[in-house]
């Protein structure tokens, strides 16, 4: 007999969105240090936005005479924090944690790696 799923708590919910958080930090740092290591310049750009239903600022020095270079940085930042609101928003229906939140199925539920690693850290 298959056993039934408990339902998150609170505290699961807050574990699981602290994770997310640190995920997310740990991500932008991996996407953004390497680009940051880079020789830069007294120029500073900032790169603002919306995502998880707050906004993001990033501050940055960079090269002038590297015209892409703040617009690369910008598209890893947005990809990065769209990708971990893709996956783990709480708000998104569709997003896979608010799919497993909704599953009832006693189905395996298969998890990308960036959600998987969320769960296995809470």
């Amino acid at each position: 007999m298959a056993r039934q799923p408990r339902p998150l708590t609170p505290k699961g919910v807050a574990i699981i969105l602290v994770s997310m958080v640190i995920l997310g930090g740990l991500t932008f740092v991996r996407v953004v240090l390497p680009v940051l290591q880079e020789p830069v310049s007294s120029d500073t750009t900032v790169i603002t936005g919306p995502t998880m239903g707050t906004t993001f600022t990033v501050k940055f020095a960079g090269d002038p005479k590297d015209a892409g270079y703040g617009s690369r940085l910008s598209d890893s930042v947005v990809s990065t924090l769209d990708s971990v609101n893709d996956l783990m928003s709480t708000y998104l229906e569709d997003s896979e944690l608010s799919r497993f939140n909704a599953s009832r199925s006693t189905e395996v539920f298969v998890l990308s790696p960036e959600t998987f690693e969320v769960f296995r850290l809470a």
